[in-house]
This record gives C-alpha cells, structure tokens and sequence, in this order.
C-alpha cells in the first residue's frame, strides 16, 4: 500500500503504481495557488505513471476540482470531501474546515 507524507489521504486504495498529495493554499474562495509550488508528496513506480497523473491533473484535474467546489459552494471553512474522477485517474480533496487551504490526494486507477 501507498503512502504519502503530505495531501489529503495518508494511504490510496490497494494496487495503486502512482499517487501524488498537496496541501494548497487558497487566494480567495473557489481559487487556489499553484498546487505544484507548495508542501507536496508523490510516490510511483515509475516516471512515466507520475508525468501521466500530473498531466491529467494539469489538464483535467485541476478544472474538474474547482468547478465542483464553485457549484458545491465548497468553501475554505467547510468540511467536505470532494472527488473527481475520469476514466484512469482520481483527485479527492477537502479543506477541512482550515479556512485557508485544501488537502489534496490524487492517483490513478488500478488496472
């Protein structure tokens, strides 16, 4: 089993090869800062899996996540899970009632 030192899951489901966690400051409500600039964590098995994660999450992710929190109205003081999804990857994520950051974990699926 995966484990990440940092993000919102401490372990990923079993048969997990990739996983990647930050913790994200927000700048206001719905948006966040460079989630690849602050405290984070990844464990893979190789390269390729992690550039494939950080692609979806750059291209995909990222959007998904903010667009739910924005129609959930999840906000920093909340506390609540959020997870998006496609085919071959997840990203949870949950403020935690912090009030000014959001913990999150992603991976991609097992095969």
């Amino acid at each position: 089993m995966m484990k990440l030192e940092v993000g919102y899951l401490e372990t990923v489901p079993d048969g997990v090869n990739v996983a990647w966690g930050a913790v994200v400051r927000y700048v206001h409500d719905f948006k966040f800062e460079n989630p690849f600039e602050g405290e984070q964590d990844y464990v893979s098995s190789s390269d390729s899996l992690l550039k494939g994660l950080l692609d979806w999450l750059n291209t995909v992710g990222f959007s998904k996540l903010k667009r739910v929190l924005e129609v959930d109205d999840i906000r920093p003081h909340h506390h609540q899970e959020v997870t998006v999804e496609s085919k071959r990857y997840v990203l949870k994520g949950n403020p935690k009632a912090s009030g000014e950051v959001i913990y999150l974990t992603a991976w991609k699926k097992p095969q």
